[in-house]
């Protein structure tokens, strides 16, 4: 069964200092977009959350709560594809993630139009043709996960490994795709759990790129190491 086949879950896992801090955790999972977006409170914590994740370095961008929203709407009603949506609320910290699997082919062209609005039509084309191409290498199905967007308001690392573990447990494709930044904590997380293959694209913004990564590593390591 996909996820957009369920409903949503919502529930309170058990504790643990390594992945939520103190306290008791609060994780919530949606497999359709509109259940989620009906869940206002939810919707309107997300947004604002996202803004203080991205409107500061090293991102430093300009997003008001209806941009946030505009984008959720985008990424997560990709026809053909299903939507995954995740939060988590520990002592103060509200982290989100969330994205969408499909064929590599359809959900490429969409990343790069949204992470990279300004390039030119024939430098978008280029950029996704490359990276199908390397799909079709680390993909023998030509199914990814991507994950959209990513964070954790105040930073958390732990809670990085978190949201994407739970994302990796209910994605049916096992490639997860993604374009991150030189600096960033989710970059860090990638690279130290092994498994990535990154891709340098000529014609991005200095220290921008992306990858792929086995999602299985994410559901077998242990969460003690780290």
């Amino acid at each position: 069964m996909s996820i957009s086949e369920t409903a949503p879950v919502t529930h309170m896992p058990d504790n643990s200092a390594q992945d939520y801090g103190h306290g008791p955790s609060r994780l919530n999972i949606f497999g359709k977009y509109d259940d989620f977006v009906a869940n206002e409170k939810m919707l309107d914590g997300l947004s604002s959350a996202y803004i203080r994740s991205f409107n500061r370095e090293p991102w430093n961008e300009l997003y008001t709560p209806d941009q946030v929203k505009g984008k959720l709407e985008r990424q997560l009603t990709i026809p053909g594809t299903n939507p995954i949506i995740v939060t988590l609320e520990n002592a103060g910290r509200f982290g989100f993630a969330w994205g969408c699997d499909g064929p590599a082919d359809v959900i490429i062209p969409e990343a790069v139009e949204n992470d990279f609005p300004d390039l030119s039509l024939g430098m978008k084309e280029q950029v996704g043709a490359l990276l199908v191409k390397k799909a079709s290498q680390v993909t023998p199905d030509g199914q990814i996960f991507w994950g959209c967007e990513l964070g954790v308001d105040p930073p958390g690392g732990s809670f990085f490994l978190r949201l994407v573990r739970e994302e990796a447990r209910r994605a049916s494709a096992q490639t997860l795709f993604g374009m991150t930044k030189e600096g960033t904590a989710f970059l860090t997380l990638m690279r130290s759990r092994g498994g990535l293959s990154e891709v340098e694209v000529e014609g991005l913004p200095e220290g921008c790129g992306y990858f792929f990564q086995d999602l299985g590593r994410f559901v077998k390591r242990e969460d003690k190491h780290d």
